[in-house]
């Protein structure tokens, strides 16, 4: 595969930016399909006039002819790492038009078979577009350093990530991967809420017209899943907020059973009593770190399976704001392989929403089971530690203040055993892959 981050020309190479902007529109969605090259294949008329281009002009090029310089190299290596890896990307990008004019978009990529589809929105998280444009602003000018001593530009690119994830790392993001399904999701609920619905032409007749009443119902099914994928996303964010506290309370564990051990040699000599509660303590931080091994793996399968949702909503909407386009403006040449394309995007969605969701419901299950089960433990291990220090330990009051957050442990899981209890059943994606069937056979009529 071609880098398109390091290899192919930019718009900046031909012209200069302007400094001037303008804006995707708040309810314009528009796409285009590379092959596996990154060569445009297929573009609809939204993406055509942010570009300044024609559509001729687009045709054949690079996609990286839209390259704003702005915009770290290293970005876009880690997009090529994870779509060449067949992993859907996201991304804030800065654009950069003909006429030298900028744009900005939440970008999300797609692979299939033949290539990629790229979906972009308008960005209505301030916040988090905020936060990613300070981490280019930092990353940027240690690419342009390294490119001043000589490095070249795969060697500056490959600089420029290894800052941009060290700085992703410093504000706390396990990986990008996690940032990105944050934006997502944030993104499309952004979205729905300012959303006036798609669009409708009720003149249209033959496959098109027929295509987008099956857009509008499978619209209508996601919208539908909304509040099990709002559990979903509350047991996501529990878990990320729980995960530490709960580290927290086995350090404190095993941190008390050293205190313990201090305060009863420092006194009248070690008791029969306090190789048994030392013991305990330890028995309880095992038990805590055992069970947050699992609900690390649980938050990862349900921030899949939200931003999966999140991500065939808005591809269903591109296909059908395109389906639109068409009615209005005629089919071309070229429109139904991509027509062709964003279906098939779709028909690989809602296959892994089916298989994510059987697996999110399935650790919820396990989930709901393996709490319950620390919680009993924990509270027995709560109980023998708390007499046997009373009874045990001179310094009782401090040792009693450092277990608190130990019996914070069992609120805390008793309340997400509560939540998993209500995403154990899978989301039935039946309906909604019946529509997406639909659309691919409606699809090999259009030219008849």
């Amino acid at each position: 595969m071609v880098d398109e981050s390091v290899t192919w020309p930019t718009m900046a190479e031909h012209c200069k930016p302007s400094g001037l902007s303008h804006e995707v529109g708040e309810g314009q969605l528009f796409f285009s399909v590379t092959d596996r090259r990154g060569i445009i294949t297929a573009a609809n008329s939204v993406f055509v006039d942010l570009a300044r281009l024609r559509r001729d002009q687009l045709m054949g090029s690079p996609h990286s002819i839209i390259r704003h310089p702005d915009m770290p190299a290293g970005v876009f290596k880690l997009m090529w790492d994870e779509i060449a890896a067949d992993r859907p990307f996201c991304c804030y990008i800065d654009n950069l038009a003909a006429d030298g004019s900028s744009y900005t978009v939440f970008a999300t990529i797609t692979p299939f078979p033949d290539g990629y589809l790229s979906v972009r929105v308008r960005p209505l998280r301030r916040d988090l577009l905020d936060f990613a444009r300070g981490l280019y602003k930092a990353t940027r000018p240690v690419e342009l350093a390294a490119q001043t001593h000589g490095i070249n530009r795969r060697g500056a690119a490959a600089l420029g990530y290894d800052k941009f994830t060290e700085l992703l790392a410093e504000a706390g993001y396990e990986s990008y991967a996690e940032f990105q399904w944050r934006a997502l999701v944030a993104e499309a609920d952004a979205r729905s809420a300012v959303s006036v619905g798609l669009q409708a032409r009720p003149q249209a007749t033959g496959p098109l017209a027929a295509m987008l009443i099956r857009c509008q119902a499978l619209s209508a099914e996601l919208g539908r899943w909304s509040g099990h994928q709002v559990a979903i996303q509350h047991m996501a964010t529990s878990l990320s907020e729980a995960i530490p506290h709960l580290l927290h309370a086995a350090k404190t564990a095993t941190a008390t059973a050293a205190a313990i051990d201090e305060e009863t040699l420092a006194g009248d000599g070690r008791t029969g009593v306090t190789p048994f509660l030392t013991s305990r303590l330890t028995q309880l931080s095992s038990i805590i770190r055992d069970l947050v091994r699992q609900l690390v793996e649980f938050r990862r399968t349900c921030f899949d399976t939200r931003s999966q949702v999140a991500l065939a909503q808005l591809h269903t909407d591109a296909l059908c704001q395109f389906v639109v386009e068409i009615i209005d403006d005629g089919l071309a040449a070229y429109d139904q392989d991509a027509i062709r394309q964003v279906c098939q995007a779709l028909d690989l969605d809602f296959a892994i929403v089916g298989e994510l969701t059987e697996r999110t419901a399935s650790y919820a299950a396990t989930t709901v089971h393996e709490l319950n089960r620390a919680h009993g433990l924990i509270a027995d291990h709560r109980s023998v530690v708390r007499q046997a220090t009373a009874g045990a330990v001179r310094a009782a009051p401090a040792i009693a203040q450092q277990l608190a957050g130990v019996e914070d442990a069992l609120a805390l899981i008793e309340h997400l055993g509560r939540e998993a209890e209500s995403i154990t059943t899978p989301q039935d994606t039946r309906l909604a892959e019946t529509q997406v069937a639909g659309l691919l056979a409606l699809m090999d009529t259009l030219s008849d």
